[in-house]
């Protein structure tokens, strides 16, 4: 999906599996300032924009990608959005459209029974 990191633009997979928020390959991680290691594993807050969806000072983690992924995907992939970010949104997908909303607000367990 396009997405826009820091307002540069980028190209992302999702991953439903990952439990990181933002995962950069490394081709794109070299070009971004402020890394710093946390419990040994180097992230940097980024500015994230996917169509109407803002988020700010996103975690996104170097190390858990390498450029084999945008090579597998046979696109120019900057990384990959995780479970997260994911499972903290309303999110619902259209596969034939090829479409992901997001209606703005967090997800919030009712307690009842589905």
């Amino acid at each position: 999906m396009e997405a826009r990191l820091d307002g540069a633009p980028a190209w992302l997979t999702l991953d439903t599996a990952g439990l990181f928020p933002l995962a950069l390959t490394p081709s794109a991680s070299d070009a971004l300032e402020g890394w710093r290691e946390t419990d040994g594993v180097e992230l940097v807050l980024l500015d994230v924009r996917i169509g109407a969806l803002e988020v700010r000072e996103l975690p996104a983690i170097r190390g858990l990608l390498d450029d084999g992924h945008a090579r597998a995907i046979g696109a120019p992939v900057s990384g990959s959005l995780g479970w997260g970010l994911l499972g903290q949104l309303v999110i619902a997908f259209d596969p034939r459209a090829r479409r992901i909303r997001t209606d703005g607000s967090h997800f919030e367990e009712s307690g009842a029974d589905p």
